[in-house]
């Protein structure tokens, strides 16, 4: 895998990149069942929510939610009000699926329910790209790295295939539990900005990543371990 040096990078504004438009506000009865994907704010299969009838489209486009999750959709696409698209024909898929691991870097743990990313963000967002001596972001570097990562990709699917499958799992005898009736709820507490001092305790933010865990800071509420995690954007973890 080809290493990548940093040093040299440059900084650009994604406004200066793409077009930047946003989502409509959909009332559940304008959801008719199609075949357009809607994406809305989410991490669970990059967004999409449900597939729909929409004259209204976007294609190849990267999308960003108001938690700043961020993903790259190939083909067309919709979205609600709480997506903003960054659309360029200029631009390969493979620039932007770099793009798009860039931006997640960026936006990673800065955003929640409390505090959303909204248009004031996405208009001054800038993110480290690889550039060339004129200052122009390096599309082919990015586009031959994705292609080589892509390829690994590739190998490392074929591989699993390869493997032998493991045995079914008989459900037939399962019932349903309610969850209240098996555990004991508590909420966690939003630690303020400027007492999110570092510290020995682990954080837990609304993310299905990295088991949910952010960084260790000074506690306003602490929790045993032993414990089922659910965040806000139903992403579950385990302590």
């Amino acid at each position: 895998m080809t290493q990548i040096d940093t040093s040299k990078w440059g900084q650009f504004r994604v406004g200066d990149l793409f077009e930047i438009f946003h989502g409509e506000r959909l009332k559940k009865s304008d959801r008719i069942e199609g075949s357009t994907p809607l994406v809305t704010a989410g991490s669970e299969n990059q967004g999409v929510a449900d597939y729909i009838v929409t004259e209204k489209k976007y294609s190849n486009a990267i999308t960003i939610d108001m938690f700043g999750n961020c993903f790259y959709h190939d083909g067309i696409l919709f979205g609600d009000d709480n997506i903003y698209f960054l659309i360029s024909n200029n631009i390969s898929k493979y620039s932007k699926l770099f793009i798009t691991t860039i931006i997640n870097s960026t936006l990673k743990e800065k955003y929640s329910f409390s505090h959303q990313f909204r248009q004031k963000d996405l208009d001054t967002l800038t993110i480290n790209l690889p550039s060339t001596q004129d200052n122009f972001p390096d599309w082919q570097f990015m586009e031959d790295y994705m292609k080589e990562i892509t390829k690994l990709a590739v190998k490392r699917v074929e591989k699993l295939k390869e493997e032998k499958p493991q045995a079914k799992i008989n459900t037939s005898n399962w019932k349903k539990f309610k969850v209240g009736e098996l555990f004991e709820f508590e909420r966690g507490k939003e630690v303020a900005p400027n007492k999110n001092f570092s510290g020995d305790c682990p954080l837990i933010l609304e993310s299905g990543e990295n088991n949910g865990y952010s960084r260790n800071v000074i506690p306003t509420k602490i929790f045993d371990g032993n414990a089922i995690t659910v965040s806000v954007n139903y992403a579950a973890n385990v302590f």
